[in-house]
């Protein structure tokens, strides 16, 4: 009768610590992990387009990764000639490429098609660039990176309305600890389950209340091993989410063990953020409407030398 007792809490604890366990892993965004089929948008597109000037492989240490719409244009000729000088490139030891996808409009693809030639410094997927094909892009650039950098040590990727002190930067990357994605983390953020809303999400897709810790697709940095280890678990995860700092930062991090560090203090993106840039205050900036940002990249450049 003893045993039966024992018997009968040992099965009454077991159930009760899978239904709390199963709770836990809802209410933190974990999946019991299988492999399955996978969205054909999550598998490797083709370059359509690339002549590259800067070699990655050859003691890069960094690679800016820009995420760039095709009709910016101006906005990545600031940034060449800013952060993005070739004196830069040299003098610190990165790469810096344009990552993006083809244009609808064949007028403007003839235009960006011109530009790459150029300036040499442009990828573009074969996949049509659009803000729903964000995360196509996101693995894109990163499968681009697996192939063709693999001796670089580090990415800091940026959207192309951001800018940077270069010095300050460059300084900090050289101190941080692998297998970890530094930026501006959130945490405990509800799924969104209005179809009015660009971020949603419906149940069928993501069954979760909460996303795992992600970090701002804005601009975040992260290692070599770590985005080798992110594209490993696609095939764990094969349904296509269109929110790629989510998808990429957060569930593909979160299942590879990879740690997702909050850096926020690096970042402002408020109406005075270009200030804290100048002072050293804070490394990414948004860049203001109107904003004069080579005007700004000199006075950066001038308060830090």
């Amino acid at each position: 009768l003893r045993w039966s007792r024992l018997v009968v809490a040992f099965v009454a604890l077991t159930v009760v610590w899978v239904l709390y366990a199963g709770l836990r892993w809802r209410e933190a965004g974990v999946e019991m992990e299988e492999e399955g089929e996978v969205d054909e948008r999550l598998r490797p597109f083709p370059i359509y387009h690339s002549t590259l000037k800067c070699q990655c492989n050859t003691g890069k240490r960094t690679l800016f990764v820009v995420h760039t719409a095709t009709p910016n244009k101006q906005r990545r000729e600031w940034i060449r000639n800013t952060y993005g000088l070739p004196e830069n490139q040299f003098e610190y030891q990165f790469c810096l490429f344009f990552f993006t996808g083809r244009p609808s409009n064949p007028i403007e693809e003839k235009n960006l098609l011109e530009e790459s030639a150029a300036f040499k410094d442009i990828v573009v997927g074969d996949f049509v660039d659009s803000y729903t094909n964000m995360t196509i892009k996101a693995l894109f650039w990163m499968r681009f990176f697996s192939t063709h950098c693999s001796s670089t040590t580090t990415v800091v990727k940026l959207d192309d309305d951001v800018t940077i002190n270069l010095r300050a930067l460059s300084h900090r990357l050289t101190s941080l600890p692998s297998d970890a994605i530094y930026g501006v983390r959130w945490t405990k953020q509800p799924v969104r389950r209005f179809n009015t809303s660009k971020w949603y999400v419906p149940y069928s897709l993501y069954p979760f209340e909460h996303f795992p810790p992600y970090v701002s697709g804005s601009s975040y940095i992260l290692d070599t091993r770590s985005i080798q280890r992110m594209l490993g678990r696609v095939k764990y995860h094969g349904k296509y989410m269109h929110i790629d700092d989510v998808y990429t930062t957060g569930i593909l991090a979160n299942s590879a063990g990879i740690r997702v560090i909050d850096r926020a203090k690096w970042w402002n993106f408020d109406n005075n953020s270009t200030d804290y840039l100048r002072r050293g205050i804070v490394l990414f900036a948004f860049v203001q409407k109107d904003q004069d940002v080579v005007q700004l990249y000199n006075e950066v450049e001038k308060i830090t030398d």
